[in-house]
């Protein structure tokens, strides 16, 4: 039982993600009618962002409230809900769940797990800062190498194997350029302010 709000597959078995009364199920039913496998995923996720099942591993993107998961809590009081979004990884043959916090989208690929977090793009423990800014999420990638981050307006291309930023547009438009030059420069301090160097007398 359950509303069914999420679908993924993946080595002829679909995956699915119910919302029922007692919180979120993650499932697995082999194609051609077999038998389905429920999996408890517990209380307090809601906004399924992105699913993504891959060698029979749960990858769920969603909104996360850790006080809803509490057993015999009460979510009805005047204390203020407190989301995060997170990243479960769920693997059904060990019964392990994995949380992971701050992560704003995220994308499998053959080299493994990519991250976009306010960081940038995580590659394998790589962070790659990121010149476009506001509410990032990943567009698509290209030939499991080439990520395209974007905000809704702008577009930004990363080389996730050589960990390079490679191009910046604009939907519809075209940077200027100056034909004297075939290089442009953009530098992106992301020093917090409480890090800066003092000034030397």
């Amino acid at each position: 039982e359950g509303n069914v709000i999420g679908l993924s597959s993946d080595n002829f078995s679909v995956y699915y993600i119910k919302e029922t009364e007692d919180g979120w199920v993650a499932g697995k039913s082999a194609n051609h009618g077999g038998e389905s496998t429920d999996f408890i995923l517990g209380m307090g996720f809601s906004g399924l962002r992105r699913f993504i099942c891959r060698d029979n591993i749960f990858y769920i993107l969603a909104d996360y409230n850790p006080a809803g998961n509490a057993e015999g809590s009460d979510t009805q009081g005047e204390l203020p809900v407190d989301k995060e979004r997170i990243l479960l990884r769920f693997d059904p043959d060990k019964k392990e769940k994995k949380i992971i916090s701050g992560v704003d989208d995220f994308i499998i690929t053959c080299s493994g797990l990519i991250l976009l977090t306010p960081s940038g793009v995580n590659c394998n423990g790589v962070v790659i800062p990121l010149t476009v800014q506001g509410e990032r999420y990943i567009d698509r990638i290209i030939d499991n190498r080439l990520l395209f981050v974007s905000n809704g307006n702008e577009f930004e291309i990363i080389d996730t194997i050589s960990h390079r930023n490679i191009y910046i547009f604009r939907e519809g438009k075209a940077f200027p350029y100056n034909p004297d030059y075939n290089i442009m420069l953009e530098f992106n301090d992301s020093m917090n302010p409480e890090n800066r160097i003092p000034d030397i007398d």
